[in-house]
C-alpha cells in the first residue's frame, strides 16, 4: 500500500503529509473493514449460533436436574406414606398395650 499511495501522490505533498493521508486511507480501510455487512451478518449468526448452543445446553442440564428432583420427591412422598403407616402401626401397639395394662390392673 505504501508504494502505490507513493506513486499517486507525488503532487506536491510534504512526506509528512504523505504520511497523514496513509494512516487516514488505512484507518479507513480498517473501518470499513469492520463495518462490512457480510461480515457482521455471519458475526452475527455465529454470535446467535453460539448462543443457542448454550441454551441448548442449558435445557439438558435443566431436563436432568427436573428429573432427579422428580425422583427425589418421589421417594420423598414413599418416605411420608411409610411413616405414617409405621405410626399408626405403632398407635394401635400403643393403645393395645394400654387396653391389656388397664385389664391387669383391674
Amino acid at each position: 500500500m505504501g508504494d502505490a499511495s507513493e506513486k499517486g501522490l507525488n503532487a506536491g505533498f510534504s512526506d509528512e503529509e504523505k504520511e497523514d493521508l496513509d494512516r487516514m486511507i488505512a484507518a479507513f480501510n480498517k473501518d470499513r473493514k469492520l463495518l462490512d455487512s457480510e461480515a457482521s451478518v455471519d458475526n452475527l449468526m455465529q454470535q446467535v449460533d453460539t448462543i443457542s448452543k448454550r441454551f441448548s445446553q442449558l435445557g439438558d442440564i435443566v431436563s436432568k436436574t427436573n428429573k432427579r428432583l422428580d425422583a427425589f420427591y418421589e421417594i420423598i412422598q414413599l418416605m411420608y406414606r411409610k411413616s405414617e403407616i409405621m405410626n399408626d402401626r405403632l398407635n394401635t401397639l400403643i393403645s393395645e398395650l394400654q387396653k391389656d395394662a388397664d385389664i391387669i390392673m383391674e
